[in-house]
């Protein structure tokens, strides 16, 4: 491996991937999610943030970066809610990773849309706020639809909604 590629990254050889995941949540209780409406053949696909880690990079810093960069965002870190961690097989590259992303609880400060990196505006994605309780739902949906397992956060929504003893109704 050369010394410049990222070792957080899949490639063929070295199935894995590691990435940090933030669910944003404003003052009135709104989840952040950047709804793509089609992203690798995927169509309509709301997901918390991710960003891949970078070498040397510590996994705070890693959150911050990826939360200006995908929403143009500013937050405070509150606390972390796990991880998700699953195996895929991803059909454009036609190889099975193990894919492992980090999730952390922030509280939203502030918006600014040039913060977004050239890249992931270039993927599309839209901000959007959506309440809890519905996001469980669109995150089950879609990941049932897709049949992809990382799509489904909805175990971190309901993380947050348990750390911050607002437990949704049984579903």
């Amino acid at each position: 491996m050369k010394k410049s590629e990222n070792y957080y990254t899949y490639k063929i050889g070295l199935p894995n991937h590691l990435s940090v995941g933030g669910l944003v949540v404003r003052e009135d209780g709104q989840i952040a999610v950047n709804r793509f409406q089609d992203i690798e053949g995927y169509k309509d696909i709301a997901l918390l943030m991710r960003e891949t880690l970078e070498p040397n990079e510590r996994l705070e810093e890693a959150v911050h970066r990826g939360l200006a960069e995908e929403f143009g965002m500013r937050g405070v870190i509150i606390s972390y809610l796990g991880n998700i961690s699953c195996r895929l097989f991803l059909k454009r590259k036609r190889f099975e990773i193990e894919k492992t992303t980090l999730y952390y609880y922030l509280t939203y400060l502030s918006h600014d849309a040039e913060l977004r990196a050239e890249e992931d505006r270039r993927f599309g994605g839209e901000l959007e706020w959506h309440d809890p309780v519905e996001l469980i739902d669109i995150m089950r949906m879609q990941a049932s639809r897709v049949n992809r397992p990382d799509v489904d956060e909805s175990q971190i929504v309901l993380r947050y909604l348990k750390l911050t003893q607002n437990d949704p109704p049984i579903i």
